[in-house]
């Protein structure tokens, strides 16, 4: 651990991290070799009912998983309004990135390699999302959520979200495409590394970076300045 950590803005962890989980996902989803399973069901959906993009298909899948967790909960936190704007601008930056990446190589080891790097891209901007300290998207924290209102573990939950959604995502595929959309052998290997690469990117950068949400900051200093003058607010 190093003795000297960079301060940064937690808006700039968030922004970056959501542009670089949103170019990811674009490019395996070019790549061929399957996507995350959480965001294989918006795209099957995106292929049946192309009229909504994938980004706006994301977009539905989270409000659904709202509805849900509130549903069970019966709880609405102020936070999730928040949520609601990171899920939006997530939205729009997977159709953004989609739009940037063009043809990839044919040459298979070239994809190989590709989404190799777009997994690492993937995994390292989850990881500055989750260390931003801002809301994070209702996918994330639908499964913390759950897992605190049932007193069970964050991973159990996890594990049976993600079967779900993959069980329910292969059924769609099948049924309306006759194929897999989305799911692949990099739909496999994702779901089993993927939690060790992020808690490895997460670590990393709390050792360099003491991040701290920009308006909160603020606030901080405003409350001290108030404590200081010895006016109530």
């Amino acid at each position: 651990m190093t003795d000297h950590k960079h301060k940064a803005p937690g808006e700039i962890f968030m922004a970056g991290g959501i542009f670089f989980v949103a170019f990811a996902i674009s490019a395996m989803v070019k790549l061929g070799f399957g996507i995350s399973t959480i965001s294989s069901l918006p795209y099957a959906l995106h292929l049946i009912i192309p009229f909504l993009s994938f980004g706006e298909w994301n977009f539905v899948f989270q409000i659904i998983l709202f509805v849900i967790l509130v549903s069970i909960t019966k709880k609405f936190k102020k936070r999730y309004i928040a949520s609601f704007a990171v899920v939006l601008l997530f939205a729009v930056m997977l159709d953004f990135t989609d739009s940037l990446i063009g043809s990839v190589p044919e040459e298979i080891y070239v994809r190989m390699l590709l989404f190799g790097g777009s997994f690492l891209l993937m995994c390292f901007g989850v990881a500055l999302m989750i260390t931003s300290k801002m809301p994070l998207t209702i996918v994330d924290m639908f499964s913390n959520s759950l897992a605190s209102y049932y007193h069970t573990s964050f991973r159990r939950i996890k594990t049976m979200f993600d079967v779900t959604c993959l069980v329910v995502s292969a059924a769609v595929s099948l049924l309306c495409l006759g194929n897999l959309a989305g799911i692949g052998i990099g739909t496999v290997v994702i779901a089993i590394i993927t939690g060790t690469f992020i808690q490895a990117f997460g670590t990393l950068l709390k050792d360099h970076f003491d991040v701290e949400p920009y308006f909160e900051t603020l606030y901080k200093k405003r409350k001290d300045k108030t404590k200081s003058t010895g006016t109530e607010e």
